[in-house]
């Protein structure tokens, strides 16, 4: 498989065979390629990760924009990324960006590098990332109301999860 196939694919229905999905979180300062093994609607399973410091949001607060280091550390693991899903045959690869990418002059531009590596990236809303942060918390405790904060590199966001 080509990098440039690795976009995202249709779903398919399920046949009962466990597919390999990888995930990577492209944060301000990490960036995180997690891979599950699952059988939709029944389980997953974590089974590798591989997490690489980019601080693609360094100098964002004084300049506005991203640095050409930062960019090219994320570019870099990315590239990585790619590689690892095309090597090992993975079934689905999505790339989900947040605060970095979202509130950069110049993350536009930064976006479209990325799809020359062949990936499709979903940059998330600061209201997004709270909502997974939420569901992160519901699937992983047995809590009927908490508040829930995500603290990432470049953001922050407090959200009240209720029953």
């Amino acid at each position: 498989m080509h990098p440039a196939q690795l976009e995202p694919a249709a779903r398919r229905p399920y046949d009962g065979t466990v597919q390999r999905l990888g995930i990577v979180d492209l944060g301000s300062g990490t960036a995180r390629l997690v891979v599950y093994a699952y059988e939709p609607g029944k389980h997953y399973r974590l089974i590798d990760e591989i997490r690489e410091s980019v601080r693609l949001g360094e100098g964002l607060a004084r300049q506005g924009r991203l640095s050409e280091g930062g960019m090219q550390r994320a570019l870099s693991a990315l590239k990585l990324y790619a590689d690892f899903a095309q090597a090992t045959d993975l079934d689905e690869l999505r790339v989900i960006a947040t605060s970095a990418s979202r509130d950069a002059e110049n993350g536009p531009e930064f976006l479209r590098e990325v799809r020359k590596l062949g990936l499709q990236v979903q940059v998330l809303s600061g209201e997004d990332e709270a909502r997974y942060g939420v569901l992160a918390v519901a699937n992983s405790f047995n809590f009927q109301d908490a508040w829930v904060m995500d603290l990432g590199g470049g953001s922050a966001q407090l959200s009240l999860m209720e029953g």
